[in-house]
């Protein structure tokens, strides 16, 4: 029988996946480094959930978690630093793999590196599955549908909106990963290929995203650059924009940092003294102050000309709350048989667009 394998489970984001998919009726093989916080974590779902004790540090404890088929979930971040002994262990057992990482330098790893060996291996690996940057693949299609053969490009924005609360609203896990993020090269689909760039190359407004407030952000990494000209050939550039920050800070902060991560050893001390210093795993926002917030993902498609030709826009839920939901959803179906397409694949890959639309729904978010 297939199980389903949560890696990271006793984590912030590993929490809340465990909770959806015991939510969808699934019973997940809860796995982490602590086998006391497991059992915690296992009574406070019900009690009667598998647990198996698992560390990076110990690749064989990780291959140990899959067989054949399985999938294996992995929230264990940041995975510049951790990810590659889950997905590893993976493919070598032949399992599928999700995971909920939003570190462009991974996700190129998953689809440059594993995503050959997944596809000879005959299973699916399937990365950066929550908020960022799942949503934005079934905007950024529904723009270049929308736009029908006129459209050569896509441009896609994340962003929040919501009531400003003085609590934490970012997990320790996101801190780490995205600070650590600013120390590996970014990329972006330009020209009909994968060009390698700094993060924040580029900066764009989308518009008005709520009254009073531009919707600008800031270039980045992600997975709808190798995913989108896979299912839409006609497209030669797909970019993807980060909202979270003020776009001219962030240029500011890689220039000031360039000269460091130029000076191999100056990044590697650098890079050590971040992975020291930041708190990783230590927790994040409660239910009640994700309901102050809402994720927005903005998509718009492009002509030859560089005229906007059709627009989207998907907004909801939180970003963590619609990233368990649609993990534990994505994991049911590929438990179930439902994904055939091996190899490191996007989820309009996976599902196609309309199905995709349907399950982006169904875990909060719905788009216009």
């Amino acid at each position: 029988m297939t199980k389903i394998v949560l890696f990271g489970a006793t984590g912030y984001t590993g929490q809340l996946v465990a909770e959806s998919l015991v939510k969808r009726g699934v019973s997940p093989v809860l796995a982490a480094r602590n086998a006391e916080a497991l059992a915690d974590l296992a009574g406070r779902l019900g009690g009667d959930l598998p647990t198996q004790v698992a560390n990076v540090d110990d690749p064989a404890s990780v291959a140990a978690l899959v067989d054949a088929g399985d999938v294996l979930i992995s929230t264990v971040g940041p995975f510049a630093r951790w990810g590659s002994v889950a997905v590893e262990a993976a493919v070598a057992k032949g399992a599928h793999y999700l995971d909920s990482t939003g570190e462009g330098h991974f996700i190129r790893q998953v689809f440059e590196t594993y995503g050959p060996q997944a596809d000879a291996a005959g299973v699916t690996l399937m990365t950066a599955l929550g908020y960022d940057w799942a949503p934005g693949n079934l905007a950024g299609a529904l723009a270049v549908e929308r736009g029908g053969e006129a459209v050569i490009g896509v441009r896609v924005g994340y962003f929040n909106v919501g009531k400003r609360t003085d609590k934490p609203t970012m997990s320790g896990g996101t801190m780490a990963s995205s600070a650590g993020a600013m120390f590996y090269p970014s990329y972006s689909f330009l020209g009909g290929q994968i060009v390698t760039e700094s993060t924040a190359t580029r900066k764009h407004d989308f518009g008005e995203l709520e009254e009073g407030r531009r919707a600008r952000a800031f270039s980045i990494g992600s997975t709808e650059a190798f995913s989108l000209p896979r299912v839409y050939p006609q497209l030669t550039d797909v970019d993807v924009y980060l909202g979270w920050n003020d776009p001219d800070k962030v240029q500011a902060q890689v220039a000031a940092l360039a000269p460091v991560l130029a000076d191999p050893e100056a990044r590697a001390k650098l890079i050590a003294d971040t992975d020291a210093k930041t708190p990783g795993s230590t927790g994040g926002p409660d239910a009640e102050t994700r309901a102050l917030s809402s994720a927005v993902i903005l998509a718009e498609g492009v002509n030859a000309d560089g005229d906007v030709v059709s627009t989207v826009r998907c907004e909801g839920v939180n970003g963590y709350d619609f990233t368990a939901d649609f993990i534990a959803l994505v994991a049911d179906k590929i438990a179930a048989g439902d994904v055939s397409v091996p190899g490191a694949i996007g989820p309009v890959e996976a599902f196609g667009r309309a199905k995709l639309e349907e399950y982006v729904a169904e875990s909060g978010l719905t788009c216009n």
